[in-house]
C-alpha cells in the first residue's frame, strides 16, 4: 500500500523518502559498527587479562622456587604462599570478570546487529522499488510497451524513424495481425528505424517481427546485432538485459520489410 501511494505521488516527494531511507540505512551501520567495537574491545581486554593473569601465575611460581631455593624461616614462606594465594585469587577474578564483560557484549551484539540487518536489508528494497518509481527507475521503461500510432509511440518515449508510422495501411495491418503493438516501414531499400534509451537495469523480453513478403528486420542493442525476423517471420522473442542508457533499436533491413512489435516487457533489478 505504501509503495503503491506513492506510486502517484510527485516525484520530489519521493527523492526526499528516499533520502531519510538512506539516512537510516547509515544510521543503522553506525549502530551495528558500535557494537561490534564494543564487543571487540571486551574481547581485547579479556585476552589482555588472561594474559596478565598467566604471567602473574608464572612470576608466582618463580616466587615460590626462589623462596624455597634460599631456605626462608617458615615463618615467610608461610607469608609468602598466602600471597601467592591472594594474587592467585586476584588474577582469576581480574580474569573472570573481563571473560563476562565479553560475553555481556557479545549478547547485546547478538541482540541488536540481526535486527539492524534485518532492517537495513528492508529499507533497501524499499529504496529500490522507489528508485523504480523515480522519472529515471526502471519502471518507466513499461510505457514503451503501450503501442500506438507512431505519434503516440514517440510520446511514450521510442523514436520513430520510418516513412510510414501510422499504422493505418489496410493490407498491411491485416499482415501484421493479430498481435502487433505497432508496425511501420520506410520503402524500398530506406531502412526505417524504431529506437529508444532504457532507464535503470534489468531484464526485458521483446518480440517483434518483419510482417512483409520482403527483406529483413532486425533487433539491435548498442548497435550490436542480436536477432533477426526473415520474410514472413511474423514472432521472434528475444531476452536480453540492460544497464541504465542502453540502446534498442529494430530497423527494416532489405528491401520493403515490415517492422512489427508486438510485445515488450521489463524485470527491474536492483543495479
Amino acid at each position: 500500500m505504501f509503495v503503491t501511494e506513492l506510486a502517484s505521488a510527485d516525484p520530489t516527494v519521493i527523492l526526499n523518502v528516499l533520502g531519510m531511507l538512506e539516512q537510516l540505512i547509515v544510521d543503522g551501520d553506525t549502530a551495528i559498527e558500535g557494537f561490534e567495537r564494543n564487543s571487540e574491545e571486551a574481547r581485547a581486554d579479556r585476552e589482555t587479562k588472561t594474559i596478565a593473569h598467566d604471567e602473574l601465575l608464572e612470576a608466582i611460581e618463580n616466587l615460590t622456587l626462589t623462596i624455597n631455593q634460599k631456605n626462608i624461616e617458615v615463618g615467610e614462606k608461610e607469608e609468602a604462599k598466602r600471597l601467592k594465594v591472594l594474587a592467585a585469587a586476584a588474577a582469576g577474578e581480574a580474569k573472570r570478570i573481563a571473560v563476562e564483560h565479553h560475553e555481556a557484549m557479545k549478547t547485546v551484539e547478538d541482540a541488536n546487529v540481526p535486527g539492524l540487518e534485518n532492517e537495513k536489508t528492508s529499507i533497501e528494497n524499499i529504496i529500490v522499488l522507489l528508485q523504480e518509481l523515480t522519472p529515471t527507475g526502471c519502471l518507466s521503461n513499461k510505457k514503451l510497451a503501450v503501442g500506438g500510432t507512431g505519434i503516440q509511440m514517440a510520446e511514450e518515449g521510442w523514436t520513430v524513424d520510418v516513412g510510414s508510422a501510422d499504422t493505418t495501411h489496410t493490407e498491411v495491418k491485416a499482415a501484421c495481425a493479430p498481435n502487433w503493438l505497432w508496425f511501420g516501414w520506410s520503402s524500398s531499400t530506406s531502412v526505417g528505424t524504431l529506437s529508444a534509451t532504457l532507464l535503470g537495469t534489468g531484464t526485458a523480453t521483446i518480440n517483434f517481427g518483419n510482417c512483409w513478403n520482403q527483406g529483413i528486420v532486425r533487433f539491435y542493442k548498442n548497435d550490436q546485432k542480436l536477432a533477426s525476423a526473415p520474410v514472413g517471420r511474423k514472432s521472434v522473442t528475444f531476452q536480453f538485459d540492460y544497464t541504465n542508457g542502453d540502446v534498442i533499436k529494430l530497423k527494416d533491413e532489405g528491401a520493403n520489410s515490415v517492422i512489427s512489435l508486438n510485445s515488450l516487457s521489463f524485470a527491474c533489478r536492483n543495479s
